[in-house]
């Protein structure tokens, strides 16, 4: 099979505009660097640059709030027109305004966590969340918070901002004045709809040594349930089970799902009861969201069909099950304009709109490139 070399292009519409079209490189045997494979429609959408005649684009642009937005788009390199047919651009906001090219551009640029849709004016991407810790079985001496993004606090009871959406591993160790310690550690879920194939489940309620439990998988419904107290008692296969411990104390408790398309993911929880006994801890966590006009964070996929119909996800009618996720970011080399890029490992699913219709773009990975000041 012939492949070819991967042109990426600039542009920055706010300040600049170019319509140079790049030249027709030679062709070299290689795996494409970059690519996007899923389902769109029903039907099977698999774009690789480099073969069927299709690059990919890498752009920014600094828009009106002083955001500087990065773009990849596969689109076939004999278009040179506003609309190009059967073509998919994938960008995302960077997470502050800043006009400022030197100093736009940093590790909080591109996170390695999932990022919300844009809709129409602004989705939070960012949240304040104060933590309290519940104790029990004597007078704590020190608290050690883990917020699950790189920093801690020794703060006993913390308010911490975190600047993306995701889901972060939160953890919390107690040291006691008798010298006990005690630690627990829970996922805490910022504004990510249930994802594909996700065994999400919450602690409902305490009621002495029994808890209520709920279920909110992700994936296609409908599922089945494994659930494993973690007390060595039989397992349950409710959807939202209640459940009685011998004896008070925490427990890991672990969900198993598999969805109706045999996708199965496991989730844990450590969970405590209502006097779980001497040095044991819980936290509640009482989350903030913080405006976001501007659609800081935030991201917005674009099919052109065959005909030339634009579809974008940029719609307040964007399904709470949609998802994006950076996976992971490498430096690239420069374009041919010379411009720095980035290359992004990402995967996907959101509703596209034109109007009253609407495509489905589901299960996707891609790997596109992005330039940047």
């Amino acid at each position: 099979m012939k492949h070819f070399y991967i042109f990426l292009t600039f542009s920055l519409s706010y300040l600049l505009t170019s319509c140079n079209k790049p030249d027709d490189p030679d062709p070299i045997d290689t795996t494409p660097v970059f690519f996007i494979n899923g389902t769109l429609g029903n039907a099977a959408l698999a774009i690789s640059a480099g073969e069927n005649d299709y690059y990919m684009f890498s752009s920014y642009e600094l828009d009106s709030n002083d955001v500087f937005n990065f773009s990849g788009e596969f689109k076939k390199t004999d278009c040179n027109a506003a609309v190009c047919p059967n073509s998919l651009r994938i960008r995302f906001n960077n997470y502050k305004a800043d006009a400022v090219p030197s100093s736009a551009i940093d590790a909080g640029s591109f996170p390695l966590t999932y990022l919300p849709f844009a809709v129409p004016g602004g989705v939070p991407a960012s949240y304040s969340v104060k933590f309290t810790p519940l104790t029990t079985g004597g007078q704590p001496q020190s608290f050690l918070w883990d917020f699950g993004d790189g920093t801690t606090s020794t703060d006993g009871s913390p308010t911490h901002i975190y600047a993306n959406t995701g889901i972060y591993e939160v953890g919390l160790t107690v040291t006691y004045q008798s010298g006990c310690s005690s630690n627990i550690s829970n996922p805490l879920n910022l504004g990510v709809s249930a994802l594909s194939c996700d065994a999400g489940f919450i602690l409902s309620s305490v009621d002495v040594n029994t808890v209520a439990l709920t279920s909110n998988p992700g994936g296609t419904a409908p599922w089945t349930y494994d659930w494993d107290f973690g007390d060595g008692t039989p397992h349950d296969n409710s959807a939202n089970p209640t459940h009685t411990f011998a004896n008070p104390g925490v427990y890991q408790v672990c969900l198993t799902t598999t969805s109706s398309d045999s996708c199965t993911n496991t989730r844990c929880l450590n969970v405590a009861t209502e006097n779980p006994g001497e040095c044991s801890i819980r936290y509640s966590a009482a989350t903030t969201t913080i405006s976001n006009p501007f659609n800081l964070s935030t991201v917005e996929v674009q099919w052109t069909d065959a005909a030339g119909v634009e579809y974008t996800s940029n719609n307040a009618a964007q399904p709470t099950t949609s998802y994006f996720k950076i996976n992971n970011v490498e430096d690239y080399e420069a374009n041919e304009n010379g411009d720095k890029t980035k290359k992004l490992n990402i995967s996907l699913s959101c509703t596209l709109y034109n109007g009253s219709n609407s495509i489905q773009l589901e299960n996707a990975s891609a790997t596109i490139a992005v330039a940047y000041p």
